[in-house]
């Protein structure tokens, strides 16, 4: 499915306390190539996942957090489009790649873009295991550890992108997803964390940013790495802003690593 290749050193930033290394994976998906880029510090610190080509702020937010705390980011290029779209027997095929992560929701991925097959959605699963190999996905959960997703939203756009902290709230689109939700006056509602653990939520309701606790037991089925990773029992936590937000996004990861170093829950 894809070995790393080409080798990168990111090392420019005179006030960096860590270089990144890239390590650069293909993967191929139907005629389509996919490049997975793991940038890697080499020091202990999260995983981050970047999942949508074109959500550029959370790449650049946490390359950052990424500099000055260590870690590691896996970032997924295809296009520059927030969608995957591949040929395969002469046919095309289109998916959110947020949306591949359990059979169900693979399947209903492809059929909500136009064209769908069995031998599409073999590919497509296959792609998103091959993904979550590169991610260290089951290394994670078998350390105790968590993953962190970085996405950013363009509200007045296309639903899917404009979603906020609102929408978990009373009479919001995803209001049965929540099981709890801390919103907060003095910020956008656009930037928030959205945790599957009910130990995350507490850990971070009492700071600036809106806080949303996913619903576990009444969870809908859309093939999301946050349904994923729940069912799975790896902590999952998404750090969620605007598109342009970067200031805020930094923010919110410097946040995000002071709780979790204060409470040992890296």
């Amino acid at each position: 499915m894809g070995f790393p290749i080409e080798d990168q050193n990111e090392c420019t930033d005179e006030s960096a306390l860590f270089c990144i290394e890239q390590a650069r994976t293909p993967v191929h998906l139907g005629e389509a190539r996919v490049e997975v880029v793991a940038h890697e510090t080499g020091a202990p610190g999260l995983t981050y996942l970047g999942i949508h080509d074109d959500e550029n702020t959370a790449v650049a937010a946490t390359l950052g957090t990424l500099r000055r705390r260590g870690g590691r980011l896996v970032e997924v290029r295809h296009t520059g489009e927030r969608n995957f779209t591949f040929e395969l027997e002469q046919t095309t095929y289109a998916f959110d790649p947020n949306r591949i992560f359990t059979d169900a929701g693979a399947e209903a991925a492809l059929r909500d873009q136009g064209a769908f097959s069995e031998a599409a959605l073999e590919a497509t699963r296959a792609f998103a295991e091959r993904l979550l190999e590169v991610v260290g996905f089951e290394q994670l959960r078998e350390e105790g550890r968590l993953i962190v997703t970085v996405h950013n939203n363009k509200p007045g756009f296309q639903p899917a992108e404009s979603y906020s902290a609102k929408s978990y709230g009373r009479g919001g689109e995803h209001e049965r997803e929540a099981e709890r939700m801390r919103p907060k006056r003095e910020t956008a509602p656009d930037d928030f964390f959205f945790v599957t653990e009910p130990r995350h939520y507490r850990l971070l309701q009492g700071g600036p940013f809106h806080v949303v606790l996913q619903d576990n037991t009444a969870m809908t089925d859309d093939g999301s790495l946050s349904v994923h990773a729940a069912r799975k029992g790896l902590p999952y936590i998404n750090v969620e802003a605007q598109h342009g937000h970067l200031r805020e996004q930094i923010d919110m990861l410097a946040y995000l690593n002071e709780r979790l170093e204060e409470s040992a829950g890296m």
